[in-house]
């Protein structure tokens, strides 16, 4: 696999976190694959949810011309992101070109604009998304008997630790902020009435033009508004680049999250008329569960990258097809397992299809080259022999540029994916030929990223360590323990039986 994915710049992220929730501390690194493996409640959703939180957080929303009072109530879904904060001073003393000539926003006040996103990003994007993702305050976030949490966010651009402390507000600091290469030029026009502004770009240039305001003479040397949105736009994109991606969960509670989601949908429905404005009053569930019933309801059928993939998953796990029908306008669509030309209901289907269900309807309609996909458990309700289906798929979809990033309790797939490590030293003609696999279907040391969620007796939470991935696999430490505990309780077992049947 290259530096880059198929689909975009390559992702470097690192977050680190300090007491948050059953966390006490750790770091983990996003790779094309990313295991987060430990016992229950030892932090995997807190750090699965933080990591899709991050990406909802940067990304840089484009500037609309609307009331700002009616910003709060537009859909999430089609304006993205909260808006940008207010923008630093030093935009608006740039003074405008002459007309028809150009004039380059200098480098210091990019710097500043960059550093003043970031900090936006981190402390009012970064901390609302966690609380929308978690449906929880941030003081309830914090773990229990510490007076604060910290979390920190690297990646190739940019540095910096959002940090909260119960009773206060966010805090943010910057270690690192690199816009460098950014170059935007702005150039100016006459026109009667005033034109809208065009921007165009190529790379890391960017020119903005604009019609001059002549109606005022205290703004003739103001930047307009759409003018500085612009510029802000260009930044943000420059700084964040590599995490203007978009991110999909599926919760560990999507099987059931599924069977539900007509009754769920008519109870938006039939209280919208008494509803304020973009609110959905459903109290209690969190932005992740909220997020994917809403995919759910809105699915696209237009057949994405990944369909032939999930119509082999059907195939090889399911044996059926998962149909999506429309029942008319305004509402829900039906989701079925259709097996042998009969429809069958989700609630009447086994627990392996309303389990798989939705990666299939993710696979076949919403993910693409170049998303972030997180799942919880993947394995559940899955034979150990479709967990090595499932494997396979992760790494497909890995080798066509998905990030995937999964919580699991699974031996098993973590057994399959050792082998498709193995497999980077196995030429692609006997990969083939010898072990059925197609010739670019392996990983390497570098794609994958490993993290046991291991207990700390000094801290009393977990702690967050890395494990060693080589070519020969992912080491299996955390199961072996739980085999070797297993193995010695039936010899001790197996020897008081025998005393007893002695005596």
């Amino acid at each position: 696999m290259s530096g880059k994915t198929r689909a975009g710049e390559k992702v470097n992220l690192g977050i680190r976190i300090r007491d948050f929730g059953p966390i006490a501390g750790g770091r983990f690194e996003l790779r094309p694959l990313t295991l987060l493996v430990g016992p229950n409640n030892a932090g995997k959703s807190y750090a699965s949810m933080l990591l899709r939180s991050v990406f909802e957080a940067c990304t840089p929303t484009p500037w609309l011309g609307h009331d700002p009072r009616l910003l709060p109530h537009l859909p999430r879904s089609i304006f993205g992101a909260p808006r940008h904060p207010r923008l630093p001073r030093a935009l608006r003393t740039i003074p405008l070109p002459r007309a028809g000539r150009r004039t380059e926003v200098p480098a210091e006040s990019l710097d500043k604009l960059a550093r003043t996103i970031l900090r936006h990003t981190l402390k009012a994007q970064l901390s609302a998304q966690i609380r929308r993702s978690m449906a929880a305050p941030l003081a309830d976030l914090i773990r229990i008997g510490k007076p604060e949490f910290r979390l920190g966010i690297a990646t190739a651009r940019f540095e910096g630790e959002m940090s909260y402390r119960a009773g206060g507000q966010p805090r943010t600091a910057i270690r690192t902020c690199n816009a460098s290469g950014l170059r935007i030029e702005l150039g100016t026009f006459a026109a009667t009435p005033p034109a809208e502004a065009a921007h165009t770009s190529q790379g890391n240039r960017h020119v903005i033009t604009f019609a001059r305001d002549n109606q005022s003479s205290a703004r003739e040397h103001q930047l307009p508004d759409r003018v500085c949105a612009m510029i802000a736009d260009a930044t943000a994109s420059a700084v964040l680049r590599a995490m203007i991606k978009p991110c999909h969960y599926l919760p560990a509670a999507r099987s059931g999250i599924l069977q539900v989601h007509r009754e769920m949908a008519a109870s938006i429905i039939r209280r919208a008329p008494y509803t304020e404005p973009g609110r959905a009053d459903l109290p209690g569930l969190s932005g992740v569960v909220a997020d994917f019933i809403s995919t759910v309801l809105t699915l696209d059928e237009k057949k994405g990258t990944f369909y032939s993939q999930a119509c082999e998953l059907e195939r090889g796990l399911l044996g059926g097809e998962i149909a999506v029908r429309a029942r008319g306008e305004d509402l829900p669509r039906e989701i079925t397992y259709r097996f042998r030309d009969t429809a069958v209901p989700l609630h009447r289907s086994s627990s392996t299809v309303t389990e798989v269900a939705p990666l299939i309807l993710y696979l076949k309609h919403v993910v693409e080259p170049g998303s972030v996909l997180i799942i919880e458990e993947p394995e559940a309700h899955l034979h150990p022999h479709n967990q090595r289906i499932m494997a396979k798929l992760l790494v497909e979809l890995v080798r066509n540029g998905v990030y995937v990033a999964v919580t699991t309790h699974s031996d098993w797939l973590i057994q399959q994916l050792t082998s498709f490590l193995m497999l980077a030293n196995v030429r692609p003609a006997a990969r083939q030929a010898k072990f059925g696999y197609p010739r670019d279907l392996y990983l390497r040391p570098e794609d994958v990223g490993a993290y046991v969620f291991a207990y700390d007796g000094r801290s009393r939470a977990y702690k967050i360590r890395a494990i060693e991935v080589t070519d020969e696999g992912i080491p299996e430490d955390e199961f072996m323990r739980i085999h070797e505990a297993l193995y010695d309780e039936m010899i001790q077992i197996e020897r008081h039986a025998a005393r007893r049947r002695a005596e």
